[in-house]
């Protein structure tokens, strides 16, 4: 999956939550953080580009899952 379509699935997905608006910002940034690094990287959305993402940021285990 390309950046721009992970945009628009990212998109989809939260106007579908039923969820508070902090938890709805937390997660849009979230997204929108791994879209732009798929971007700025040159990568698609696929297992090898999630882990060179979390690799790359050397996250807790906890901070992982939570993104």
């Amino acid at each position: 999956m390309n950046p721009s379509d992970v945009q628009i699935a990212a998109a989809h997905f939260l106007a579908g939550l039923n969820r508070s608006p902090a938890t709805i910002r937390a997660y849009r940034a979230a997204l929108t953080h791994l879209q732009r690094w798929l971007q700025d990287n040159g990568k698609k959305l696929d297992a090898a580009a999630l882990e060179a993402y979390f690799a790359a940021h050397g996250w807790a285990a906890s901070t992982q899952n939570r993104k």
